[in-house]
C-alpha cells in the first residue's frame, strides 16, 4: 500500500516526485506509481476528520 499523507514533501525530497493540481490541492507521486494492468477503476484520495483528527485514505 502507497504512503499518503498530508502536506508537501521536503523541500529537498520534492524532485523525486511528480506533481499533479486538482481543484487547487498539489499531489505529490511517485513515479514509479503503477496501476495493474487491466485496471479500469478510478484511484480516489479521500480526506477522513473526526474531532481534531485528519487523516487521508486512498479509495476506489
Amino acid at each position: 500500500m502507497p504512503k499518503i499523507s498530508i502536506g508537501e514533501p521536503p523541500a529537498e525530497e520534492q524532485d523525486r516526485f511528480e506533481v499533479i493540481e486538482k481543484d487547487g490541492i498539489k499531489i505529490f507521486y511517485s513515479p514509479r506509481l503503477k496501476i495493474k494492468e487491466g485496471y479500469h477503476g478510478k484511484i480516489g484520495i479521500k480526506l477522513r476528520k473526526l474531532l481534531f483528527l485528519k487523516w487521508l485514505e486512498l479509495v476506489e
